[in-house]
């Protein structure tokens, strides 16, 4: 390389003489490739100086000026780049999240939610899990029976009379019934049988439906009610209460914005869902459930459900599902720090491998479930006594798909019943949306003045601690908002990436003032 011109200001010469020492010339290059053993020696040199680098970080930090990183908090220049820190990086979020270009700030925060649930599941409490169970209808199932889909009004008349003859808490058919079909002449007689055997086995029963339109083909028969199994407008999370405005036929209109429920109204206005009608059945029925005196106004605001990853022992011990697709988990806690550990990486390597993920997934539903041809075997025998049983289909091309952070894409039943199970878990307190502006507010402006207090102290790994100290506080606070408040994570993502491109920024600006200081102190 070439010299520098004698013109060159101080701060640049300085970091062009660095670089020419890093930067080989061509000459040195063309040596190496013709000489293995210069080669091999520089392979050496660098590898040794790999080594000594732990070393010399651990120095480094044993030389950090702490008491000089605290002198700096009160300082009015430590306050100004605190302020300039706090309004690039919230600035820049706020900006993200009400502009939300290509959805950048919607899918980092669904991703930040999946990727804490992913590894929060293996610790996700089983309290509840031997009081739910799911009935699932798949093209076996079907065969068996000799049906086709969709089978006989008579089918479901059947599968209502086996699970009901087993003494369950309350049933709930996560099927919509509203067509007649005239070829099936099994309605009528079907209809008077679901009538008699609901009045001789008083079980609550509930049918799917998606808005007040329309009809059940079983609507009428005594003790037959009906559950809203479907919505619009709550995106990614679980109503308790629809109400006007968020009917599944209001989604499906074009230019629909859904309306903004009053949280104090949702009760005169509102139907339950499937999960809440069945929490209230089972709290009625089962005193060990432990369920506060019932109100629905406290269950007013959507749930944002959490999913578990352990397996049942029942699955195992009778056989519900092959130990080939299912296998039950060993419920100690070093086996469940190791699943959460495993899918931490599983996500951080997915951008590399695509199957990753795929690997470290629950192949197994949380809810114990049996398959409907099995429900007359000695496998089943006494196994829905007392629980809250949900009937559900698992057939290709009936798109009833939902996506859990654990499972993958599994038949949208399974939601109902996790949404159950976290009322069973946490009852009023079950983890809520909510609006993270000032939690995010406030850790912002604590990490930017530490960040100031460190840029203005300029110790030794100074990257370093700008990163740990952000990533420290940002997951802190995660922890406590998701464990302590019941609320789904912070958008931990977003925060972290945003702040190092303003961290990135900050030192870029910083640099060239602190050479400067350094070259005016050594030539005087």
């Amino acid at each position: 390389m070439q010299g520098l011109p004698e013109s060159t200001p101080a701060p640049l010469a300085g970091k062009a003489a660095a670089i020419e020492k890093r930067v080989p010339t061509v000459a040195q290059v063309r040596s190496h490739i013709l000489n293995p053993s210069l080669l091999w020696k520089a392979f050496i040199a660098r590898w040794q100086r790999g080594k000594q680098r732990p070393g010399q970080f651990f120095r480094a930090l044993r030389q950090t000026p702490y008491a000089q990183i605290g002198a700096q908090f009160f300082k009015l220049r430590t306050l100004e780049i605190t302020v300039f820190i706090f309004v690039a990086w919230m600035g820049s979020l706020l900006v993200l999240e009400y502009i939300d270009p290509f959805g950048i700030s919607h899918a980092s925060e669904a991703h930040s939610d999946d990727l804490f649930q992913k590894v929060a599941s293996s610790f996700y409490p089983k309290g509840a899990q031997d009081k739910i169970a799911v009935v699932l209808i798949d093209e076996q199932t079907l065969r068996s029976r000799g049906e086709s889909w969709p089978p006989r009004y008579a089918y479901y008349q059947d599968v209502l009379r086996r699970i009901v003859k087993q003494k369950p808490a309350a049933v709930f058919m996560d099927l919509l019934l509203e067509d007649r079909r005239s070829y099936d002449d099994s309605l009528q007689p079907s209809r008077a049988a679901m009538g008699q055997l609901l009045s001789e086995h008083p079980v609550p029963f509930y049918l799917a439906t998606l808005d007040t339109h329309s009809e059940s083909v079983f609507a009428g028969v005594p003790g037959v009610r009906s559950a809203m199994a479907g919505w619009s407008g709550h995106e990614r999370d679980y109503p308790l209460m629809v109400g006007p405005g968020h009917y599944f036929a209001d989604g499906q209109r074009v230019g629909h914005e859904p309306e903004k429920e009053a949280v104090e109204d949702c009760t005169s206005n509102g139907r339950p869902t499937a999960a809440l009608l069945l929490y209230k059945d089972l709290c009625a029925s089962d005193a060990t459930a432990a369920c506060p005196a019932f109100d629905e106004k406290a269950f007013c605001k959507a749930m944002a459900v959490q999913w578990g990853r352990s397996v049942a022992p029942v699955v195992s011990s009778r056989e519900l599902i092959s130990t080939s697709q299912c296998v039950p988990d060993d419920p100690s806690f070093s086996t469940r720090i190791g699943n959460a550990f495993a899918s931490l990486v599983a996500a951080f390597n997915s951008g590399r491998d695509e199957h990753a993920v795929d690997r470290v997934r629950q192949p197994c539903p949380y809810a114990i479930t049996i398959k409907e041809e099995d429900l007359a075997s000695e496998k089943a025998r006494g196994l829905l006594q007392g629980r809250a049983v949900l009937i559900g289909q698992s057939l290709r091309g009936i798109h009833d798909i939902v996506e859990s952070p654990v499972h993958g894409q599994i038949p949208g039943v399974y939601l109902h019943a996790m949404a159950l199970d976290n009322l069973l878990n946490w009852h009023t307190s079950y983890y809520k949306p909510s609006d993270a502006l000032w939690p995010k507010l406030l850790l912002g402006f604590f990490v930017s003045w530490i960040a100031a207090a460190l840029l203005r102290a300029d110790p030794p790994c100074m990257s370093f601690f700008l990163r740990s100290i952000a990533i420290v506080l940002v997951m802190s606070v995660s922890l406590f908002y998701y464990y302590r408040l019941h609320h789904p994570t912070l958008d931990w993502l977003g925060l972290l990436v945003v702040y190092e491109l303003v961290k990135r920024i900050i030192e870029s600006a910083e640099k060239p003032e602190s050479t400067a200081s350094h070259t005016e102190i050594s030539t005087s």
